[in-house]
């Protein structure tokens, strides 16, 4: 009997580091799991193959369950559709878990102009959007749970 069997999460980020390694931990604790990444590389740009199925795939062989969702975290549309997935694949959402990021490998001394006008410009969208982060939101307003200020 695991810890958190017969809760569902949903994880972002779920295709590598912190987010994989909490997805699969998560199911082998006996949590349905919603596997959410974006499928971008480290530094932010777009896959071939999302890498997020790769981990379901090691979910469910490992006879845990879990599906994907792609989107953005930083999306207010795709973080109620990811909530949503959740309710209606699993009929609730218990565990809401948001590792999600870039990570640019470098210090500020040893970036490229390029890099830095990268971060620049992402941090400048941050800025335009009401708010910066959707997931939170979206799944204190789905459980009526909470205020957000």
């Amino acid at each position: 009997m695991g810890h958190l069997d017969g809760k569902v999460a949903v994880v972002t980020g779920a295709a590598m580091g912190m987010g994989r390694a909490v997805a699969i931990t998560f199911a082998q604790q006996g949590a349905k799991v919603v596997a959410w990444d974006l499928g971008v590389t480290l530094d932010g740009r777009p896959m071939e193959d999302n890498p997020v199925h790769k981990v379901v795939e090691e979910i469910k062989e490992a006879g845990g369950e879990a599906i994907a969702f792609h989107g953005d975290v930083a999306n207010m549309t795709d973080a109620e559709n990811a909530i949503g997935t959740a309710i209606d694949t699993y009929g609730k959402l218990d565990i809401l878990v948001c590792p999600a990021g870039f990570l640019r490998e470098r210090m500020v001394f040893n970036m490229t102009e390029d890099e830095w006008i990268e971060i620049e410009i992402e941090r400048k969208k941050l800025e335009e959007k009401e708010e910066e982060f959707h997931c939170t939101g979206t799944f204190i307003k789905e459980h009526g749970i909470g205020k957000l200020e």
